[in-house]
């Protein structure tokens, strides 16, 4: 069962949701970084909650769009959270706090208004799935309902998360608006005539950061993913630190029989979509890169039966704040980590590269694979070692798992091999199903983990 599936069901086993606000604490050197940081950080609480009552969505014929268009918002921006109250003040000379707190209470009125606007709307919109005699007015109409769909999402799965009542759902699927779509889009033979016709609305916005787009549920940076993000860096004000960022233009793609659809979302800081456009590839456009990730099969796998804490929280990034991370030969690669609660750690490195496959147990130090966040480190990212680029080059997905006990005897067996590498095994899918069973057996301690996906190439 995938991540959230698997939530969804923790859900369905508990009565009430939470009698207590959510809270987190955010740092940073204005007062504005800090309070970004402390919603970050709420929203990582959100996604992991496991507290719920009953959800009949894994039925849904929406269901997996919706577990996409979480995982896809969650990995690049905060969550759209309403109602937060926030404190801020002077930590130390040159660094700021700031205390985000969230009453489900007080939150829960604001997303029932804003799910019922949006499922009105989508009522109006779906009358445009039929053929009408206006197809300019039909297509805007489309496109803006998909728009929706996705927001819609994305409040529905906070709102289940404070306890909402599971028996608001759309009136429309994302299967029928894109086929209507695609009636209406012209399959574009060129990728950079499909481009450019198609994100001149964007043009008016400034400041965006603009991520790789990706396959769901994997976030490997294949070869077409870095021509679109390459064209489409060169067709809008973009702007590469996501943390001075104003806006933030998301993708990801489906591979068709026949085809590749694009899909483009600008969302503001809060999350929530501005502006969208959906593109048709034909194989003239994408035949010459590799657009199907090589690791789909572990991405899946990591996708499911995740291990889920609702007090310990461990996330993974680029120094740069992204989790999208593709490098290429001679560059430095600086991964951060960042804990609530004070945890060790190990991260197991799975590789496809041209040494081979396999999988890793990453070394802190010299014959040290464990890490620790100390109580003065929670809520903050601290940096790992830095990892020089290199051959063998291709797709590494880093696996972190984290405890408030002791790892020793939960890391999995390793030999170093000719490479001075700590290898567990040539088969990445029995290395997470080793690593998974091998932290379970932990009792009486919280335990969780996180992964990230990280793409070179010599050029």
């Amino acid at each position: 069962m995938k991540k959230i599936a698997w939530l969804l069901l923790m859900l369905c086993l508990s009565g009430v949701l939470l009698a207590s606000p959510l809270k987190a604490i955010g740092y940073g050197d204005t007062a504005e970084s800090a309070r970004s940081d402390a919603l970050a950080n709420l929203s990582i609480q959100l996604y992991v909650r496991v507290d719920a009552k009953v959800s009949d969505l894994l039925m849904e014929e929406n269901y997996e769009v919706f577990q996409r268009t979480v995982k896809e918002v969650t990995t690049s921006s905060n969550l759209p959270i309403l109602g937060v109250d926030y404190h801020e003040e002077k930590h130390t000379k040159k660094e700021y706090r700031a205390t985000a707190m969230l009453e489900p209470q007080r939150a829960l009125p604001l997303y029932s208004q804003k799910l019922s606007a949006l499922h009105d709307r989508l009522v109006e919109a779906s009358v445009y799935l039929e053929a009408s005699g206006d197809e300019s007015l039909r297509f805007q109409k489309l496109l803006l309902a998909r728009q929706d769909l996705e927001e819609f999402d994305i409040y529905r799965f906070i709102y289940l998360a404070l306890g909402g009542k599971a028996n608001i759902s759309a009136p429309i699927t994302v299967q029928a608006l894109d086929e209507a779509l695609h009636e209406l889009t012209s399959v574009f033979s060129d990728l950079d005539l499909g481009l450019r016709l198609n994100v001149k609305e964007f043009a008016a916005y400034e400041n965006i950061h603009v991520f790789y787009p990706s396959v769901y549920p994997s976030d490997e940076t294949t070869e077409f993913a870095r021509a679109v993000h390459y064209r489409l860096q060169g067709l809008v004000s973009s702007c590469e630190s996501p943390q001075n960022a104003s806006w933030f233009l998301r993708s990801s793609y489906e591979i068709q029989a026949d085809r590749i659809d694009l899909h483009l979302r600008l969302v503001d800081k809060q999350g929530s979509a501005v502006k969208s456009a959906q593109i048709s590839f034909s194989p003239q456009a994408y035949q010459s890169y590799e657009y199907e990730p090589r690791t789909m099969d572990l991405a899946k796998l990591m996708d499911m039966g995740e291990l889920v804490s609702n007090k310990l929280n461990i996330k993974l990034r680029g120094s740069n704040g992204t989790s999208q991370l593709y490098f290429t030969e001679g560059q430095t690669v600086q991964l951060e980590i960042k804990a609530n609660l004070p945890c060790e750690y190990y991260i197991v490195v799975h590789t496809n590269t041209a040494w081979g496959v396999y999988s890793y147990v990453m070394e802190m130090s010299r014959g040290n694979p464990v890490g620790r966040i100390s109580a003065d480190q929670c809520n903050r990212w601290v940096q790992l070692p830095e990892l020089e680029v290199k051959a063998p080059f291709g797709v590494e997905t880093l696996h972190v798992i984290a405890s408030t006990g002791s790892l020793q005897g939960s890391i999995p067996p390793h030999r170093r091999d000719d490479y001075d590498l700590l290898r567990i095994s040539d088969n990445p899918l029995d290395a997470v199903a080793l690593t998974r069973g091998l932290a379970l057996a932990q009792k009486e301690v919280e335990t969780t983990e996180a992964n990230l996906t990280l793409t070179t190439s010599k050029r």
